[in-house]
């Protein structure tokens, strides 16, 4: 199922755990272009989503807009992820509507070519 399939499927039961699926495949997806550009001496794995997003924004030609974005992203699932008793409610309309953002930077980050 693709990342929208998934994101729809699991937002009417639990919005957060959608953007927390979305965020991860995010990761992976900044990873993954990393490696193929081969821009970082260390393995991706042993650095941090920011040191990655920040190697990125060094090396590969993308519109400052995709950063700010991936940025607002970020932000929204750290709040998600860290939120004490549920206090970071989020709606499954601003679920899907990550689901999308979150799809449309994947696939910008799958597009980077050395």
């Amino acid at each position: 199922a693709s990342l929208e399939e998934q994101i729809a499927d699991i937002s009417p039961r639990s919005p957060e755990g959608a953007i927390l699926i979305a965020w991860s495949t995010i990761e992976a997806a900044i990873s993954s272009a990393i490696m193929r550009l081969a821009i970082s001496p260390e393995s991706t794995s042993y650095r941090s989503v920011i040191h990655n997003i920040e190697c990125l924004k060094k090396y590969a030609n993308l519109d400052k807009t995709v950063f700010a974005i991936l940025d607002d992203l970020r932000v929204v699932r750290n709040q998600v992820a860290h939120a004490r008793d549920g206090r970071y409610k989020v709606s499954v309309e601003q679920a899907l509507s990550y689901g999308k953002t979150a799809e449309k930077i994947i696939k910008i980050l799958q597009n980077l070519k050395r």
